[in-house]
């Protein structure tokens, strides 16, 4: 979202809440607009540091989808390599270089020529994964939370818990 991008990471998390409880009210559980939204949650929480929310959020936009769009979107792309990186910098390499590895598998599987730029990326990453030592994060991350953000980041967990709750949920975790 343009706030956002402006790095007002407190306004921008309450209208992705906000677009969030929306989608799943309108559209439900299962829906690629309800992907988007877990997509947009989990890249703000991996901007601010926040791993553990990015990859839980992350995990929810590929459940969906998975379920609406399948493993041939590009869109899905997108997320494994999302969900990679948040993988990678917790120190699973081994999870992360497959997730990139089935990236531009779907890639390759829609006919995605060469040149495309996310192939590009996704490709860079793989070889970033498997050239260089893995550095997982400190619990604590380096990059501060705005106290009224964590406080609400915190309220939103505990009113979320158990209410997407899949088995592939509960591996990741």
């Amino acid at each position: 979202s343009l706030l956002h991008d402006m790095g007002k990471v407190h306004e921008a998390h309450e209208q992705y809440k906000k677009a969030l409880n929306m989608n799943l009210k309108t559209v439900g559980t299962r829906h690629p607009e309800t992907a988007s939204t877990y997509n947009s949650l989990g890249t703000l929480y991996e901007d601010i540091g926040d791993d553990a929310h990015a990859q839980e959020h992350f995990s929810k936009c590929l459940e969906i989808q998975l379920h609406t769009v399948g493993e041939s979107s590009p869109d899905v792309a997108n997320t494994y390599n999302n969900l990679a990186t948040i993988l990678f910098r917790r120190g699973s390499r081994d999870e992360a270089a497959d997730l990139l590895r089935k990236a531009v598998g779907v890639l390759d599987a829609a006919g995605v020529p060469k040149g495309n730029p996310d192939r590009a990326v996704y490709e860079e990453n793989l070889e970033e994964v498997m050239t260089h030592p893995v550095e997982k994060q400190a619990a604590e991350n380096d990059i501060p939370i705005p106290e009224e953000l964590e406080a609400e980041m915190m309220a939103d967990a505990e009113q979320d818990h158990g209410m997407y709750d899949t088995p592939m949920q509960k591996l990741a975790f």
